[in-house]
């Protein structure tokens, strides 16, 4: 029995639902399985994962992932009348993750390889899981708030503008109606933004109050579809959105000394995928998971990277994505991010287990710079594309 309640005889008979594995069995007998989670009780939000591996009579073996959905792990600290709306989301976010990770298996972009899945359609009787490739000891997380390095930001610049060429070879329809599950489906931000608004002005209300003040009128609803959605298909450029490329959700090949690479492995957890601003997915990795000095130093190179990269591998390039239109795209995305730092500093500042409070001073330090020169740069944005005059007009 598997910490999780369970048994290495019933994760294997969810691999031998796959075809890929059913190729490796014909030739080979199993000897053993053995399943290990991989996330730590106290962390991770809507999952539970297992690094699993299949021990061959000849000494060789095939590892892979297993993710399942956690309620309990998704419901910690909710009021439990709530429960059923978080089962109904956690579960939501289960199919669309299935969903996704099934449409971009044809196409040539880095996301994990898929050997099976079960979509929950009766939360009671049904048991939600993937089945995907394993990158450890090949690749690492950053983490969320990790220290990106300008050749990683232009990294994942090229592969998000090429994974935007891909998604143009998929029929439209297959894509075109999924939306933010957490921002715009249901408002979770607006929910979330006054207790860690506290917590940014408990930890500095002399810096964070005056701008905090200057973004309230856009931290709503409307200009969040505008910003994430509203605009790309007004312009007619949207396209498949990751929406939650942190670097907690990314990973870096390993060099041959085990340090991380600057060249990107894959993309991970794609819950929340939809269509909209694609710029989105590398303004939030830009601004969340680098230094300030980082992100403003290297992301006109990196916009211009995406733009080539999109052109280069697009069988047919959108005439109306432009150099300017992706410019404009990503600045919307920046700012989209400066509203949320209103919210990211009170999530991630928490203290781990086992950190030093020195240490913890310094990380809390290097993030309320990331969200002041963030929500400065929003402020900025806001007169740039004149967004009193769009709030103005969608609030009509």
């Amino acid at each position: 029995m598997v910490k999780g309640g369970l048994t290495e005889d019933y994760v294997l008979s969810l691999l031998r639902r796959s075809s890929h594995f059913a190729e490796l069995e014909k030739e080979k007998r199993v000897e053993k399985t053995s399943v290990n989670p991989l996330s730590p009780e106290e962390l991770g939000y809507l999952s539970v994962i297992y690094h699993c591996i299949v021990h061959f009579h000849d000494g060789s073996d095939f590892s892979f992932i297993l993710k399942m959905p956690s309620l309990q792990r998704f419901t910690e600290g909710v009021d439990s009348d709530s429960h059923d709306d978080s089962a109904d989301l956690l579960f939501s976010c289960h199919n669309r993750e299935c969903q996704l990770y099934a449409l971009l298996s044809d196409l040539d972009v880095l996301t994990p390889k898929l050997y099976g899945f079960k979509t929950v359609e009766n939360r009671v009787k049904d048991t939600g899981y993937i089945l995907m490739e394993n990158f450890i000891g090949k690749a690492v997380v950053l983490g969320a708030m990790g220290h990106a390095t300008s050749k990683q930001i232009l990294n994942v610049a090229s592969h998000l503008g090429k994974f935007r060429a891909e998604i143009e070879k998929l029929p439209k329809e297959e894509w075109s109606s999924l939306c933010d599950p957490f921002r715009l489906e249901i408002d979770l931000l607006t929910a979330m933004m006054g207790p860690n608004i506290a917590q940014l002005l408990e930890y500095d209300y002399d810096t964070f109050h005056p701008l905090v003040q200057k973004l309230k009128p856009f931290s709503c609803q409307p200009f969040y579809e505008y910003l994430l959605k509203g605009r790309a298909v007004e312009l007619g450029v949207e396209s498949l959105v990751h929406s939650d490329t942190h670097g907690g959700n990314l990973m870096f090949k390993t060099s041959p000394d085990g340090s991380i690479s600057n060249e990107l492995a894959t993309f991970l957890d794609w819950q929340s995928g939809f269509s909209g601003n694609s710029l989105f997915d590398l303004a939030r990795f830009s601004v969340v998971s680098a230094d300030v000095d980082v992100r403003r130093g290297v992301e006109d190179e990196a916009v211009q990277i995406y733009y080539e990269n999109y052109a280069k591998h697009a069988k047919n390039p959108n005439p109306k994505f432009t150099k300017a239109v992706c410019q404009e795209l990503y600045d919307l995305g920046v700012l989209m991010e400066a509203i949320e730092w209103q919210i990211l500093f009170g999530v991630f500042a928490c203290k781990p287990n086992g950190q030093k409070e020195r240490s913890f001073e310094a990380s809390r330090a290097q993030m309320a710079l990331r969200a002041k020169l963030c929500m400065e740069d929003g402020i900025r944005l806001i007169e740039k594309y004149r967004a009193h005059e769009i709030l103005e007009k969608l609030q009509k």
